[in-house]
């Protein structure tokens, strides 16, 4: 845990929410008095619940250019290109509700397949560029289809593996705290004892590994199942990530639900707000299971771990 904490202080200091010096501070205490780093700096006067709060359940911001998303031009031109291919007529805005990117930075990919005569303009209905209607030349057509043989994934942008991990890290069950209110609540419609109810809380709100052991048939898939259905929150999965070039599909419609975003944040649509997922797997589980699966017909990845998320 000290481990963890260390890293959670390292990501307050990178982002200048604490100072290196209020940080040694708060280790130090609690050191001494126990608890959780955050719960110290709060203490301390160093920064406040909000604050902590803003910094855990951050949402991903909406990419103002192409260098934000990640991504380089090209790459995006030619995810656009493969788009089109089939799509006859289009604007920037039936790109940019595919590829999930907003409409500049669109425009400047379309524009820059228009350079290469992959795309050309085949009408408007006013001098806006958002009117435009474009359409994909023979050309055009050429190079999608060997873009295809290269790669089938026709989907949102993917996500750079760095700002995955990095928002992972801020939603992790570790930053969770839970009341024995909320335990009871969850273990309502089970006949369990109080002494059970004081282990499982705090093993809980720690958000360390759980081992649940007795024979079979003594409730432990049922405690497991509880526990998943009490920890809160929603977190951000993207739909693809890209790593070295590679494109990695994570998101998984069946253990992935969707849940509807604030209307007042605006957020990069590549993510997708979820339900903290929660899977149950048993023997089934083997390690070759949690390996990358390269398909050879659509020649992307699929991460099989997304299939146990949790």
């Amino acid at each position: 845990m000290v481990v963890m904490e260390e890293l959670i202080g390292q990501k307050l200091l990178r982002e200048k929410v604490i100072t290196e010096e209020q940080l040694h501070k708060a280790i130090e205490r609690q050191k001494l008095r126990g608890g959780r780093l955050g719960h110290n700096l709060v203490a301390m006067g160093y920064t406040t619940h909000e604050d902590l709060g803003s910094f855990f359940n951050r949402c991903p911001a909406v990419p103002k250019t192409v260098e934000e998303t990640g991504l380089d031009l090209p790459f995006i031109a030619d995810l656009v290109l493969k788009h089109i291919l089939f799509m006859g007529e289009f604007t920037l805005a039936d790109i940019s509700s595919r590829v999930k990117l907003p409409i500049p930075i669109i425009d400047m990919a379309v524009e820059l397949l228009r350079r290469e005569k992959f795309v050309e303009v085949k009408g408007a209905t006013d001098y806006a560029r958002v009117s435009y209607k474009f359409i994909v030349t023979g050309q055009g057509r050429n190079r999608a289809t060997e873009l295809l043989g290269v790669s089938r994934y026709v989907g949102p942008a993917p996500v750079p593996l760095d700002e995955y991990k990095r928002l992972v890290e801020c939603q992790t069950v570790r930053n969770i705290i839970v009341t024995e209110e909320n335990v009871k609540k969850a273990f309502s419609h089970l006949v369990i004892g109080e002494g059970m109810l004081r282990l499982l809380g705090p093993a809980i709100s720690s958000g360390k590994a759980i081992f649940i052991y007795g024979p079979a048939g003594n409730g432990k898939t049922t405690i497991a199942e509880s526990i998943g259905r009490l920890l809160p929150g929603k977190v951000y999965m993207p739909h693809a990530i890209i790593v070295m070039g590679q494109i990695i599909s994570v998101c998984d419609p069946v253990n992935h639900i969707p849940v509807k975003p604030d209307e007042d944040k605006a957020v990069d649509e590549r993510w997708l707000l979820i339900r903290r997922p929660v899977v149950m797997t048993g023997g089934e589980l083997t390690i070759k299971m949690l390996d990358l699966d390269f398909n050879p017909i659509s020649k992307f990845y699929e991460a099989m771990s997304r299939l146990i998320n949790s």
